[in-house]
């Protein structure tokens, strides 16, 4: 059967994303075909990168992932599939798939040389290289058969950034704001924790020079409708919240906005 998990920044108003699925049905069409999300910010690599790692570990093992944010399509950059200890992972070599790819642990990388369309168009490698070729390894074709083995180390990485801490407060950022307008930061909840800030603490947030005292709740409906709130998210990131409402607009954030959390005093 096979299922075949797809993570763009397509969004949902193109053709692409059903031009994609048409292409892994006709090859394979017992494929069980997932969408993750189409809603990745255009051409924001990183926070792909990021919600791939978030995510994957939720599938079945086998699970093949094509992954296309791609703002390099056209140039020299490679096509590779990786293959991870339980997945896996097909797209373009910016570093969008290594940190899933690392986290599940790198078994071989192969440069895709095969199993694409006989036309490859210089601008849409979603439908002529990685989908075909995704549904060729879900249909239990060897990934060692779609090119030549690279090495790890050859690979575009990159790395999610991570929060610091400094004279007892926590320099964080926001990676990503979801639909609902939570803002969600690097910030893991032991960090909190290290500084001696508890759940059910009120904790100081500084955001563009701005001082907030801003609870930390188990759930959103711990404060009333329309009050700021921090929570430990479902991927155990710490978010900005508004319990009915929306952080981003709230407190103006956007993806890099600076975020500075200490406890209150």
């Amino acid at each position: 059967m096979g299922v075949v998990a797809l993570l763009t920044d397509f969004g949902v108003d193109d053709p692409y994303v059903g031009v994609m699925k048409g292409i892994i049905l006709s090859i394979n069409p017992n494929a069980v075909i997932v969408d993750v999300t189409h809603g990745i910010g255009k051409y924001q690599v990183i926070q792909g990168a990021l919600i791939l790692k978030s995510c994957y570990k939720y599938f079945p093992k086998g699970t093949v992932f094509v992954v296309v944010v791609d703002p390099g399509v056209g140039s020299m950059r490679r096509a590779i599939a990786i293959k991870t200890s339980n997945y896996i992972f097909i797209g373009p070599d910016n570093g969008i798939l290594t940190p899933a790819a690392f986290d599940d642990g790198v078994v071989d990388v192969y440069e895709v040389e095969k199993y694409t369309l006989p036309v490859v168009s210089r601008t849409f490698h979603g439908r002529d290289v990685f989908a075909p070729v995704a549904a060729r390894i879900s249909m239990g074709k060897p990934i060692e058969d779609v090119g030549r083995r690279i090495s790890v180390k050859s690979i575009v990485s990159i790395e999610i950034s991570k929060s610091e801490t400094h004279n007892g407060e926590i320099i964080g950022e926001v990676i990503y704001i979801d639909s609902f307008g939570n803002a969600v930061t690097n910030i893991h909840p032991n960090s909190l924790r290290l500084l001696g800030i508890e759940e059910g603490n009120l904790v100081s947030v500084e955001i563009d020079r701005i001082r907030y005292e801003i609870p930390w709740v188990k759930a959103y409906s711990d404060v009333g409708k329309g009050e700021l709130l921090i929570i430990t998210n479902s991927f155990n990131y710490i978010e900005l919240s508004v319990n009915q409402g929306n952080a981003s607009e709230a407190l103006k954030l956007k993806v890099g906005s600076k975020i500075i959390v200490k406890p209150c005093r």
